[in-house]
């Protein structure tokens, strides 16, 4: 691969990085003169259109997302050289070190670097979130500090399409530590995954340790399912009761319990940054006793003042006990020693609030945020300042919509109220400058791969938007573009195209719902939109009573929103009657003679024989398995055995992409449950 050269553009260098999916290389871009990072599908992928199809669709929706914290998508693409298939992805390269590389340096992170990390990663997330993508795989090792110390995010849309068939041992025992509950069961995930996992990358943070752990990930699964996460100050006492709070509500493992969305998150860290900013403020506030010594006053002269009102530290002592006694009956010596008082307070007063002002404000003065999006760096830290605040350049980033050197981001953002002396950080932008302008053509009814072609050799990057349509002729066509034909932009602007794309009803997947409770189906259809309709049964004994045995939809199938879903429960079959056994008469030893009819009584009917050793409890058991990679998927049967008993409870087909698996049953205290693999006997429980 090193030294090829992908679409007559990327010129391969050497190699970064890689996982279970894609191998990553430095590149040189030779039509901008630039250095990418390039990341190239594996070819035993390559020939499973679906999975290119997903690659393909995340890609493009990662390629959209445009925010200072999140690792740029320049391009993506395809090639043929010498019958071998490439899809890429190309990247802006970071020159830093990934978070994970950085708590195993510095063992754990403080709190401020924790909050400034952690507000900017999840900026990034939101970004994605409001552009419809989730991440799924939210962990130090996806999120860089570039040698600016800004935090980027990567691998965006991309871990939907590695959760498929591509993970390896290594990629999910890595991953798994950061897993949701709901990921770690198999089950649907959505922007609260994503939560949960980030309030395990802050935990991680601020402890450096994770908060659970195992030999593997079957065993980390099973924790984050069912252990409670611990207080991270128990792990470092320095963490506040606050940034506990704000870790454990995004670890709950109920999602409904966790924040709703990232904006809540966003302001309880800003908050608490806040609170923390504040405090540091207050300490630069010298002790009182030193500003008494600075203004020459003993403290033994102050207690005089307080105590008497007129002692000054001038008279001698019997002096003073002889005017004391002579003002007993009044006079002028206690409104003069009035005076003086007030006169020295006046002046330590004067010098305490002059030389220190935050002691003179009761409470401090709020400052709502200058916009300074848009504004030279320069202009912009005069106007910061001018404002009584602090300001800080967190960082560059490259963006197009601005000159270089402006402000491209800012946190907090304009309007927000805060209190004095706050920090304002902001990303400035790095982008050169460069005088050559092109003249932009015209790419209004182009197809969009043929507008795509003409805007890379045009020497524009492109920003991809689309328009529902009714007319046929429109679909995958340019409606129109921005900027217009004949406008004139630098090499390497963004030209935005609009393409017409067929209306499209709002689709969900089919949940998988064999094997499962009826309650649990009820409630995962209704929380994707789907509409439960008739619920039939079937006798059976290979599932539990109440258990989903069939649907009239196929689990992954898109459905419309308000689709109705029909669906078959088992019930327990009809107990098997014994036949009624009667003792056969024996044949009279006499001579053949007619004896008329006597009635012979009759044994009971035999009832079925009980399970034995059967307990009288109940409990639920956790069933963990994982389908061998080498296999791809298998048919996973559990059997439960009670007594003399045993039936076949759950059957379904499961993927080795889904790492491990655990689903829980209720039996007797006493059953025994067996895990099958494609019929073949995996392990036994308990």
């Amino acid at each position: 691969m090193i030294g090829k050269t992908l679409s007559d553009r990327y010129t391969i260098q050497e190699r970064i990085g890689g996982g279970g999916m894609a191998n990553v290389y430095k590149a040189h871009d030779n039509r901008l003169d630039r250095e990418v990072a390039i990341k190239i599908l594996r070819q035993e992928f390559v020939d499973d259109e679906d999975f290119v199809e997903n690659f393909k669709k995340e890609s493009h929706s990662a390629a959209r997302l445009n925010h200072p914290n999140i690792v740029g998508v320049f391009d993506v693409g395809y090639d043929e050289i010498e019958g071998q298939s490439d899809y890429y992805i190309v990247m802006e390269i970071v020159k830093g070190k990934t978070l994970k590389d950085i708590i195993i340096e510095k063992g754990k992170l403080n709190l401020s670097e924790t909050l400034n990390y952690g507000i900017q990663i999840s900026e990034a997330i939101l970004c994605a979130h409001d552009n419809g993508i989730i991440h799924r795989d939210i962990k130090p090792q996806n999120i860089i500090i570039n040698r600016d110390n800004l935090p980027k995010v990567t691998d965006f849309g991309i871990a939907q399409g590695a959760n498929r068939n591509t993970a390896t041992e290594r990629d999910i025992m890595g991953s798994v530590h950061y897993f949701s509950p709901e990921q770690a069961r198999g089950e649907k995930s959505d922007e609260r995954s994503d939560i949960y996992s980030l309030g395990i990358v802050l935990f991680e943070m601020l402890t450096g340790e994770l908060p659970f752990d195992g030999e593997n990930p079957i065993s980390i699964a099973l924790k984050q399912v069912h252990e409670k996460i611990k207080l991270p100050s128990n792990l470092n006492p320095n963490i506040p009761k606050q940034m506990d709070e704000i870790i454990l509500k995004m670890t709950n493992k109920n999602p409904s319990d966790r924040y709703n969305n990232l904006l809540e998150v966003i302001d309880d860290l800003k908050s608490l940054e806040k609170k923390i900013d504040l405090e540091m403020s207050d300490t630069m506030v010298l002790p009182i006793n030193k500003i008494r010594k600075e203004n020459n006053i003993s403290v033994d002269d102050q207690r005089r003042i307080r105590r008497t009102g007129i002692e000054t530290s001038h008279q001698p002592r019997s002096e003073q006990r002889s005017n004391s006694r002579g003002n007993k009956g009044g006079g002028a010596g206690p409104i003069i020693g009035g005076i003086l008082t007030a006169l020295v307070v006046a002046s330590l007063l004067f010098f305490v609030f002059t030389k220190f002002p935050v002691l003179g404000r009761s409470s401090a003065k709020e400052i709502k945020v200058p916009d300074i999006i848009g504004i030279p760096v320069e202009d912009a830290k005069r106007i910061i300042e001018a404002e009584g605040l602090r300001f800080e350049i967190s960082g560059e980033s490259i963006n197009h919509d601005f000159e270089p050197g402006d402000v491209i981001y800012q946190n907090p953002e304009k309007n927000t109220m805060v209190k004095s002396n706050y920090i304002v950080r902001v990303t400035v932008n790095s982008e050169s400058t460069t005088e050559e302008t092109i003249q932009v053509n015209k790419y209004v009814d182009l197809s969009l791969e043929d507008a795509v072609e003409r805007i890379r050799l045009d020497g524009f990057d492109y920003d991809l938007k689309f328009e529902d349509v009714e007319d046929e002729k429109d679909f995958n066509n340019v409606l129109r573009q921005e900027p217009s034909s004949g406008s004139q932009l630098e090499k390497g602007s963004i030209i935005t195209i609009y393409v017409g794309r067929e209306i499209d009803v709002e689709t969900v997947p089919m949940p998988e719902v064999i094997g499962q409770s009826l309650k649990h189906v009820e409630d995962a259809l209704e929380a994707v939109g789907l509409v439960v309709g008739k619920i039939t049964e079937s006798k059976t004994d290979r599932f539990s009573p109440d258990t989903i045995v069939d649907a009239s939809f196929d689990a992954g199938e898109e459905l419309e929103l308000g689709t109705v879903i029909n669906l078959t429960k088992a019930v327990a079959p009809d107990p098997i009657k014994e036949p009624e056994i009667k003792e056969k008469e024996p044949e009279p030893d006499l001579p053949p003679t007619t004896i008329p009819d006597q009635p012979q009584p009759q044994n009971p009917p035999v009832e079925p024989t009980p399970p034995t050793d059967v307990g009288t409890g109940t409990m639920t058991v956790d069933i963990d398995f994982q389908v061998p990679e080498s296999k791809g998927h298998a048919l996973i049967t559990v059997k439960r055995i009670e007594g003399n008993t045993s039936e076949n409870i759950y059957s379904n087909t499961h993927y080795s992409s889904e790492g491990p698996r655990v689903i829980s049953f209720t039996g007797s205290e006493n059953a025994v449950y067996q895990i099958f693999i494609d019929g073949v006997l995996d392990k036994t429980k308990p």
